[in-house]
């Protein structure tokens, strides 16, 4: 067992810093441990650290625990001063206690999974990157660990471990480099909104997300995920979102063109979301219409999805995917969104409805948890 104490010190006032990398089956480095990366004319130095034996905690060291760790709080002060990897060599990344920085890079590698069970803030220009199931960022080789992943804490209440990203820009246009999951860069959504009234001479799959753009008119404006312009993507949610009362929010997907893309909500939530569709016979209704891409660490918390007049073909309705299709998979979310269609249906017409899933025509389900109510009523 090697435990760290003290000061670690390869800072430079002229020139570059040195490196400082830590490895073996089995390491503690302590609070009040002093890391110093700093050069004040030159390239900064970096920690790496690296355990080959079991998980690697970002902890509160001073609690009674024989895993291998560093405290979390010198982990975010080395963050100040320069990047920092850990990684597992055989194992896990667990981060136990919150985890703060302004600047700098952050790098887990996981030999399995990555569970974020506090919470981590990157803010400013701090970036974060994330590699599991054996992924190796420096030579783009794929995981070698089936099922591995990205698992922000879930309890019945809600998620107790997420990761917050401040000082967000507007990402609409362009991928995020401040944050990676495998080797994939993310873009960071932060809200819903309205869209403003819309003509057929201004009408642009741009602005309208990242489904086909029809015609709106202000009466029927809708909402979607902003930041969202490929249904081939790569999202995760920056922070927690609020939708106002009244606002209606239209599926992310559809029958021709599903989403196929990842979305991962961090841990966060999605306050009192409408989802209603915008046309008169629709076949989804859910956050994703229809998808075959990955949803996971999500929790929409309140407002319903909702269906409410005639039905001239099959509906699929539910909080998070209309129909789940091969290759899709829903991991890690919880919802109290309710679910509720009271159709008049016509010939050949049918409601399929569920809290998770409307319809599971393929894909995979796992640790869903869902708290609403699902009615559907159909003549």
């Amino acid at each position: 067992s090697t435990q760290i104490s003290g000061s670690l010190d390869v800072s430079a006032e002229k020139g570059d810093a040195g490196g400082i990398s830590i490895w073996g089956p089995h390491i503690q480095i302590q609070r009040g441990t002093k890391i110093h990366l700093n050069a004040q004319q030159g390239r900064r130095a970096s920690l790496d650290v690296e355990v080959t034996s079991g998980d690697l905690h970002a902890a509160d060291a001073d609690a009674a625990s024989s895993e291998s760790r560093i405290d979390a709080a010198v982990l975010s002060a080395a963050l100040e001063e320069g990047d920092v990897r850990l990684k597992s060599g055989e194992g896990n990344i667990q981060v136990d206690a919150p985890v703060s920085w302004q600047r700098h890079l952050l790098r887990l590698d996981a030999q399995q999974d990555i569970h974020v069970n506090s919470v981590m803030t990157a803010i400013g220009t701090a970036t974060l990157e994330m590699n599991h199931g054996g992924h190796d960022a420096d030579t783009d080789s794929p995981a070698t660990w089936d099922d591995s992943g990205v698992h922000m804490a879930l309890s019945d209440d809600g998620f107790t471990g997420r990761v917050d990203f401040k000082d967000v820009l507007d990402q609409s246009e362009t991928l995020n480099p401040r944050l990676k999951i495998n080797g994939e860069s993310y873009a960071l959504l932060t809200e819903v909104v309205n869209h403003p009234f819309l003509t057929q001479a201004n009408a642009t799959q741009s602005l309208r997300g990242i489904t086909d753009l029809k015609f709106l008119t202000q009466a029927n404006a809708t909402q979607s995920l902003r930041g969202i312009t490929d249904l081939n993507g790569n999202y995760a949610m920056a922070a927690a979102v609020g939708v106002a009362d009244g606002s209606v929010f239209t599926p992310i997907g559809t029958e021709d063109k599903p989403f196929t893309g990842r979305l991962d909500g961090l841990g966060h939530k999605i306050t009192n979301l409408s989802i209603t569709p915008e046309l008169k016979d629709p076949s989804h209704v859910a956050l994703l219409g229809v998808s075959e891409g990955d949803l996971r660490n999500l929790d929409l918390d309140g407002g319903e999805s909702r269906l409410g007049w005639r039905v001239g073909s099959k509906v699929n309705i539910a909080s998070f995917v209309g129909e789940l299709r091969d290759g899709g998979r829903i991991a890690n979310v919880r919802t109290s969104a309710d679910v509720s269609a009271v159709a008049i249906t016509g010939k050949s017409a049918s409601v399929t409805a569920g809290n998770i899933v409307g319809k599971m025509a393929g894909g995979a389900i796992s640790n869903a948890h869902a708290y609403g109510s699902v009615t559907a009523t159909a003549t």
